[in-house]
């Protein structure tokens, strides 16, 4: 069976969201900042009349070396029938991949932030690690909390 994934780009490394998971990818010229937000939440953006927070993907993976991209992109997770927005340096593609392709994520290699990938895989010849949305959701304040949305 085949997995449709949306691979993006974070420094120089290449990460994987399920499709299914997927409701939108916007700019990130789009997202406001506003004040009294988590640390964690990069911002919010409106979408449908509603407010979406954004987490920066880079913080939730420690990856501070490189500087930002021109033109960043907010991957839009639905995740347990809520949004959460994905800052990323840039969606490189979609595709399939067999199920089988995916190598799981073996335990003893769990580090603080590889605990939010499931897997590995490869297409066309790049290797990218895929992630659960919902093990980044549970660590985000807004998230796991009552409500996600108008803050």
């Amino acid at each position: 069976m085949d997995q449709e994934l949306v691979v993006f780009r974070i420094s120089d490394d290449l990460f994987g969201f399920d499709l299914d998971r997927v409701s939108e990818i916007v700019i990130a010229d789009t997202m406001k900042r506003k004040p009294d937000l988590p640390e964690e939440v990069e911002g919010v953006i409106s979408v449908e009349g509603g407010e979406i927070p954004v987490i920066d993907f880079r913080k939730k993976f420690g990856i501070y070396s490189k500087s930002y991209a021109d033109e960043n992109w907010i991957v839009i997770l639905e995740i347990e029938g809520r949004e959460l927005g994905i800052l990323v340096d840039g969606v490189v593609k979609m595709c399939k991949i067999a199920s089988e392709e995916v190598k799981p994520m073996r335990s003893r290699l769990h580090t603080c932030h590889t605990r939010f990938i499931t897997g590995f895989g490869h297409v066309k010849g790049e290797k990218f690690c895929l992630v659960c949305p919902e093990k980044i959701a549970k660590t985000v304040e807004v998230f796991s909390g009552s409500k996600v949305g108008v803050m």
